[in-house]
């Protein structure tokens, strides 16, 4: 059976590793590249991480990064 990732983990890898960002996967955060906020997956919603990486201050991924 595949498990379904969350929008956390989609967030939480693209921090990683188009960024170079922190991620703590045991405690569940990711630091948020542009403000340096931890995001904590038991914080917010899969809809609130789907606008953006971080719901704090709005940091969208930069699709030109790809």
């Amino acid at each position: 059976m595949v498990k379904m990732r969350s929008m956390w983990e989609i967030n939480a890898e693209i921090v990683s590793d188009v960024y170079g960002g922190y991620v703590d996967w045991d405690e569940g955060f990711y630091n948020c590249p542009e403000c340096d906020e931890p995001i904590y997956n038991c914080d917010w919603s899969p809809a609130e991480l789907k606008e953006c990486i971080c719901p704090i201050c709005g940091f969208v991924e930069d699709e030109e990064e790809d």
